[in-house]
């Protein structure tokens, strides 16, 4: 049995006198370290990104007093890579999680495994069983609250008030006397968007009336076959994308309410807190995939929001960070702001950026997670998926199953995202691709029953027949 530092040491002291608690270790000591990850919440979604007034008040607030990454992209549109990126410093090659459904090997080491064997106490609470224990997101964290009372058929979740006081009631029934890593995770803006009334008044147009999805159309895609024949009308496409605002501005509050808990609580007084999204939406971007995510890369479903701030004395000064980052250099940049800071995965430290520092540039690898069908040669999942690298200032994506199509070259930077004609850059970013899918490990999802297993995927919505 594990006994806590603090017991430990009353037992030493009583069992054996006053010299064991002379030799006793000193207690650990660190900031909080807060980590929000808001699912399914698009980088434009978000004020601060030049979203809709109104749908993210807490998260501006946190930006405008931290440091704001521009440009910080997931590697894969799916809930438990993306997260896995986030937790061992790896993209999908490198983790082996091609989709939901697919777990986390147990021999990866996570950030949360890290900060343990630091001294931390860490707390996770779930928003969404897409990330229960069944998973491997959850290896490393010493409690954990996923107690979900919202069941959709395909999944188990909850809102972002019920999220907020889980995560207040697991950390009041922690020991103490550790410093604490605490993640949340909230669920809302993902799809079916359903927020309550008075928040959606806000945010849709009044006196529409949309079609309503089909029975469990957990994407909607029963109102984007419409948007695909062209039947569907600007109001109802407005009115859908303002429902979907809605829910980030539920999970928005979510986390503001959070983080005025913790605020009472005394555990803000020397804390860091960073906010990510895991993936983005698509929203009539392209007409034949309108909505959801899985299929595709592009930056409505990959250009995500991430703000670090600091919370205590010794915050830097507000930050606008615009080099590319990605998901994957979350997890080493957590444990340099725990004060442990020491190699991840292939991720980067983004702590210099929060105090100006310029990043070494890498290359960003980006695959959709959301396929024709599953190979049956043995080979990576994803390969014939659309994917994509991105190198400082230029994206490129191509979509192998559709050899005609010739790849987009995209231009990131102030003016947003602008298609452009490089073929000298064309040439040097599909060497990196190809050398990256030369890498690529051995394909996961043969490792479950295949039947077993393309039943959940199409459950999850990640796989199409």
């Amino acid at each position: 049995m594990r006994l806590y530092a603090p017991i430990a040491a009353a037992l030493c002291l009583a069992l054996i006198g006053p010299s064991c608690a002379d030799d006793a270790p000193p207690p650990v000591t660190g900031p909080t370290i807060v980590l929000i990850t808001l699912d399914t919440t698009r980088a434009d979604a978000v004020g601060a990104w030049g979203g809709p007034e109104g749908v993210t008040p807490t998260l501006d607030a946190l930006a405008a007093r931290g440091a704001r990454f521009v440009w910080a992209f997931s590697h894969a549109p799916t809930t438990l890579s993306s997260h896995a990126s986030m937790f061992t410093g790896l993209d999908p090659h490198g983790h082996a999680v091609p989709r939901n459904g697919v777990p986390l090997l147990a021999s990866h080491t996570t950030v949360a495994e890290r900060l343990q064997h630091h001294g931390f106490e860490t707390l996770a609470v779930l928003g969404s069983s897409a990330l229960d224990r069944s998973t491997g997101a959850l290896q490393g964290f010493t409690a954990v609250d996923d107690r979900l009372s919202v069941d959709q058929g395909r999944r188990y979740e909850d809102t972002a008030p019920n999220v907020t006081a889980r995560a207040l009631g697991l950390v009041d029934a922690r020991e103490g006397g550790r410093p604490l890593f605490l993640w949340v995770h909230y669920f809302d803006a993902h799809s079916p968007y359903a927020p309550p009334a008075e928040v959606a008044r806000r945010f849709v147009p009044p006196d529409v009336t949309p079609t309503a999805p089909m029975e469990g159309d957990d994407h909607h895609e029963g109102f984007g076959e419409r948007v695909r024949l062209g039947q569907a009308s600007a109001e109802e496409m407005a009115y859908w994308r303002g429902m979907y605002h809605g829910e980030v501005r539920v999970a928005d509050d979510g986390l503001g309410a959070l983080l005025e808990g913790l605020r009472a609580r005394g555990l803000l007084n020397d804390a860091w807190i960073v906010v990510a999204a895991d993936h983005g939406e698509m929203f009539y971007e392209v007409n034949d995939r309108p909505m959801g995510h899985g299929p595709d890369i592009d930056p409505p479903v990959t250009h995500v929001p991430l703000v670090i701030t600091r919370e205590g004395p010794g915050a830097p000064a507000p930050r606008v960070v615009t080099e590319p980052v990605a998901l994957s250099d979350l997890g080493p940049t957590l444990l340099s702001l725990a004060g442990h800071a020491e190699p991840l995965g292939d991720g980067r430290d983004l702590s210099p950026a929060t105090r100006g520092e310029a990043l070494p540039p890498r290359a960003l690898f980006l695959e959709a997670t959301r396929v024709p069908s599953l190979p049956r040669d043995g080979s990576w999942d994803n390969l014939g998926a659309e994917r994509g690298v991105i190198w400082q200032e230029t994206m490129m994506s191509r979509t192998p199953w559709l050899p005609t199509e010739p790849p987009t070259l995209l231009k990131i930077g102030a003016d947003g995202v602008t298609p452009i004609h490089d073929p000298r850059a064309l040439v040097g970013l599909t060497g990196m691709l190809n050398a990256w899918d030369g890498r690529a490990p051995p394909g996961r999802a043969q490792e479950t029953p295949e039947g077993a297993m393309r039943d959940a995927l199409k459950a999850l919505g990640y796989l199409e027949e």
